[in-house]
């Protein structure tokens, strides 16, 4: 029964998405909280299956946790994109790392996209130019995320999101790495991440930390 309630969950939240009309929005997606060990936690929900470089913890209901040096190859890369202005990525911490030094949610195409968090800053970037803050660091329990939709740049942070000016990007065949790379990796445990093209955050938001609440209430429950 706890097998075929995640798998409600799931497709709750598929359908939800859905509904918001920005599922087709999620090029690249995985689900990595919900299921019984690391295969389950990198099937993709959508696009290409990713590769473990070296992770072993993962904890049920949470997600993968990252060590600081292993991280998990999304095998999508902005190259595959229609647009280079048409992007996000987005990471869902279920709990965060309050390591003194940066450490990067996701990084690809070559440094030029990234996550990252310098503790006192979280840090989006969506080109090889551009660096754009948020005051304060991610808190578990919210998406953190970036959107360019043109030449508007959105970033999300503890349920908030902000507006800026963007530029696109330059196409890069580099795929985008979730947990980082070597001597830079978060420690913190993810348990979704989503590429593709631009998309309403809020929305996104909303539709993953239902999920991520169904499923740990699942596993509450089958204690």
């Amino acid at each position: 029964m706890t097998a075929k309630a995640r798998i409600s969950a799931i497709n709750r939240f598929i359908s939800g998405c859905k509904a918001d009309n920005i599922y087709n929005d999620l090029q690249a997606a995985c689900v990595m909280a919900g299921w019984d060990g690391l295969a389950g936690a990198l099937t993709p929900l959508v696009g290409a299956s990713p590769t473990n470089s070296g992770l072993s913890t993962y904890d049920r209901g949470l997600g993968i946790t990252g060590d600081g040096s292993g991280f998990v190859n999304s095998n999508y890369s902005t190259s595959s994109l229609s647009s280079q202005n048409d992007f996000h990525l987005s990471v869902f911490p279920s709990s965060v790392n309050e390591a003194t030094s940066t450490t990067y949610h996701a990084i690809g195409s070559g440094g030029d996209v990234y996550l990252r968090d310098n503790v006192t800053n979280e840090v989006f970037r969506p080109n090889s130019l551009e660096t754009v803050q948020k005051a304060g660091s991610a808190e578990a329990g919210y998406l953190l995320a970036s959107s360019l939709d043109g030449g508007s740049l959105t970033t999300r942070l503890n349920g908030s999101s902000d507006v800026t000016t963007g530029t696109p990007q330059a196409p890069s065949s580099t795929p985008i790495v979730i947990f980082g790379g070597s001597g830079v990796s978060s420690q913190e445990t993810l348990s979704f991440y989503s590429i593709g093209s631009a998309t309403d955050l809020a929305l996104l938001d909303t539709r993953v930390s239902q999920l991520m609440a169904d499923l740990r209430a699942i596993e509450g429950a089958s204690i």
